[in-house]
């Protein structure tokens, strides 16, 4: 039986099982800090690790605020130390900010379970990869886009589709975006003429759509389209764009995205909450587009 000496300096123990859920826990919501948790005790880095190399992001100009920063050496180290069974089995958001050439595609391709992607620049060499992961989630350039075959499995379960820029052709753009069975939140960076021309169509042909996201840069710059007769709900401009790196981020993480803020717009517009007729979501200064209410008004004329 311990003495009462003992008792008194003895230092509390924590199941493990709670153990485990707390390191988890906070490695989840600041990743930033588990290089550092990994250094508390084996058992911690055991747990923890898999939740530092489920979000990698490469080429990055500047650090993502509450994220750890992949260095040059770190991405070496991934890929010459970490086995394929671990790389499978843990990364499954994969953005590549800027191109930095073979390296950035022999990572991807240890990732064969990534399920959201995004290459913000065009390259016809990443095609042969995407095209084979399960994706949920893609960012790309609508010519790459148009690049992959409709029947990939890359697309078969895609749900979330950011395009950046405008297709070289409206109509096969139009077509393969129908053609994506599972599709249900798109997004577009792109021309006012193409979302005056296209937004429609693409809102009537894919009536499982629940929203349709419109990125510009202020409201002036997007009178004609502000004025479009459309009354559809889905359809919900975010002005201006976020930072989109972060937002990607922020998303990968389980934290809230512009996909969420569109998401929860709809939703209150449906339920009254938010005037139907508005599309601009409160993404801006109420200052600068005084005039707004007057805008949407407008459409109607």
């Amino acid at each position: 039986m311990a003495t009462m000496n003992q008792m008194s300096y003895s230092e509390p123990i924590l199941p493990l099982e709670l153990e485990r859920i707390i390191f988890e826990s906070c490695a989840t919501s600041l990743p930033v800090f588990i290089p550092q948790l990994m250094l508390v005790a084996y058992r911690v880095k055991e747990w923890v690790e898999p939740i530092l190399y489920c979000v990698i992001c490469i080429g990055l100009d500047s650090p993502v605020p509450s994220f750890p920063h992949l260095k040059p050496e770190a991405i070496s180290f991934i890929m010459n130390k970490k086995s394929p069974d671990f790389l499978r089995n843990t990364v499954r958001h994969f953005m590549v900010e800027n191109d930095l050439g073979a390296t950035g595609k022999q990572l991807l391709e240890l990732c064969p379970t990534v399920q959201s992607l995004s290459i913000p620049f065009e390259g016809e060499e990443w095609d042969p990869i995407i095209v084979i992961l399960p994706l949920r989630r893609l960012d790309v350039d609508f010519r790459q886009f148009l690049r992959l075959p409709p029947t990939c499995a890359a697309f078969s379960c895609l749900t979330h589709l950011f395009l950046n820029g405008s297709p070289p052709n409206e109509k096969a753009a139009c077509m393969a975006l129908m053609a994506l069975p599972k599709l249900t939140h798109l997004s577009l960076n792109c021309t006012r003429l193409f979302v005056l021309t296209n937004s429609h169509r693409i809102l009537h042909s894919l009536p499982s759509l629940c929203v349709l996201v419109i990125f510009g840069s202020g409201v002036w710059h997007w009178r004609k389209v502000l004025q479009l007769p459309t009354r559809d709900l889905r359809f919900v401009m975010i002005i201006p764009a976020p930072d989109f790196t972060q937002d990607w981020h922020s998303g990968a993480g389980g934290g809230t995205d512009y996909w969420s803020t569109a998401g929860n717009f709809v939703a209150k517009r449906r339920a009254g909450e938010i005037d139907p007729l508005t599309y601009v979501c409160d993404a801006y200064k109420e200052s600068e587009y005084s005039n707004l209410a007057e805008l949407n008004l407008q459409r109607l004329g």
